[in-house]
């Protein structure tokens, strides 16, 4: 039965990892087919409870630790909980039960393996094929439209009226350029013999032209100077000119106008007396983060238990969303299923390689403001386990040194 489970923790790992990064197909500029990784997903996270199951009635030997029996349990609470609450809800003609349901089950596997801090050897290898693979497609893609071969704009994003964009088996081009970010660190820190994919993955980060991934690398520089050492800087300056030279003017202009009309939103909304009167239309992603707040139900019982997985879709009444990275958690989850997490977060960060925890720490961040997700924003919390595993693969490189 351990290698079933074992087996089946592996299969399932794939397809949470695709249902995170491989999550769909967007076909012209805005034609998006869902693969249907979350649904298989579903069906191996079943089978594996189902063997767990079976394990604890043979009475084997499962070791789980008493912190991620005790967020399982708070979690499935919550999820009960708001059933009951919600049982005739429908949002749009769906049934709020499929969609909670949908959404639990995939919240449930990313705390799954959020929560499991020792013995993913496999779970690390098959991470690194997979970003290779996504990165080698992608640019496929790419390169297959700029020829003219890709004319349905298959993983790119084209305007028409400007330069195209890869965005992979991503939404938004904003969301591919963090994870080829995240591929780039990876072989700049642990495979740097590996100058190919350290190339493609840099070229693959530029080609998303997203002013959400300059930010993230930007900080992600900043903290790995200020934690690490001054030298990186040197490394990271021709990159960054690099990078400023191959952006199209377009989108540069489009960006310099961006941070300059965030500076005078922020500023007219630190002089607004009331700030829950505010026009929140004006596109600031700062102050839409900061309205967040106001959609929060501050009863006791929403602030412990929270909407519920896809409460925010009762809120809005429409298959939408409106909370971003943490605050989703204590949104849906609720105060104790936020307390959880960072307990395992800061577990997470102290066992990170010290090269990574700046670029962990600038996800954070990021994660606040545009994490991918949307209706499954927890997905955020998977590409931080991600980070977490690929940088213990140095550790283990230069435990095998010395041996």
């Amino acid at each position: 039965m351990i290698i079933e489970l074992k087996k089946l923790s592996i299969y399932l790992y794939f397809f949470t990892f695709c249902s995170v990064f491989f999550n769909q197909f967007t076909l012209y500029i805005s034609t998006r087919i869902s693969l249907p990784f979350r649904y298989l997903e579903v069906l191996v996270f079943i089978l594996l409870v189902f063997f767990y199951f079976l394990s604890f009635l043979k009475k084997e030997n499962i070791e789980t630790s008493i912190s991620r029996f005790s967020i399982f349990f708070w979690f499935i609470l919550v999820f009960f909980g708001n059933l009951l609450v919600n049982l005739n809800t429908a949002i749009e003609g769906n049934s709020y039960i499929f969609i909670s349901s949908f959404i639990f089950i995939h919240s449930l596997v990313i705390i799954y393996f959020f929560t499991n801090l020792t013995d993913f050897d496999e779970l690390k290898k098959l991470s690194i094929f997979l970003i290779k693979f996504h990165i080698i497609l992608s640019l496929i893609f790419y390169l297959f439209y700029i020829i003219g071969i890709n004319q349905i704009s298959l993983g790119v994003h084209d305007p028409q009226d400007n330069w195209p964009r890869a965005r992979g088996f991503f939404a938004e081009p904003s969301h591919y350029s963090i994870f080829a970010w995240i591929s780039f660190m990876y072989f700049f820190f642990i495979e740097r013999e590996n100058k190919v994919f350290l190339f493609l993955s840099f070229i693959a980060f530029v080609l998303s032209i997203a002013s959400t991934g300059y930010i993230f690398a930007f900080l992600n520089i900043l903290l790995i100077v200020f934690f690490r050492n001054l030298k990186y800087l040197f490394y990271f300056i021709p990159f960054g000119v690099f990078i400023i030279l191959l952006i199209p003017e377009n989108y540069l202009i489009r960006d310099v106008l961006r941070v300059y009309e965030e500076i005078l939103f922020l500023a007219e909304f630190a002089s607004n007396q009331n700030w829950q009167n505010f026009d929140y239309t004006n596109g600031s992603r700062v102050i839409l983060f900061i309205r967040q707040f106001s959609y929060l139900d501050l009863n006791i019982m929403s602030i412990l238990f929270g909407l519920g997985p896809g409460g925010q879709i009762i809120v809005l009444n429409s298959l939408q969303d409106i909370f971003n990275g943490p605050i989703y958690l204590i949104a849906e989850f609720g105060l104790i299923s936020f307390i959880f997490f960072l307990y395992f977060f800061s577990i997470i960060f102290k066992r990170t390689n010290n090269d990574f925890k700046p670029l962990l720490l600038a996800y954070l961040f990021i994660s606040f403001f545009n994490p991918p997700g949307g209706n499954f924003g927890i997905d955020f919390i998977f590409i931080y386990y991600l980070i977490f595993i690929i940088s213990e693969t140095k550790i283990q490189s230069h435990e095998e040194h010395k041996i």
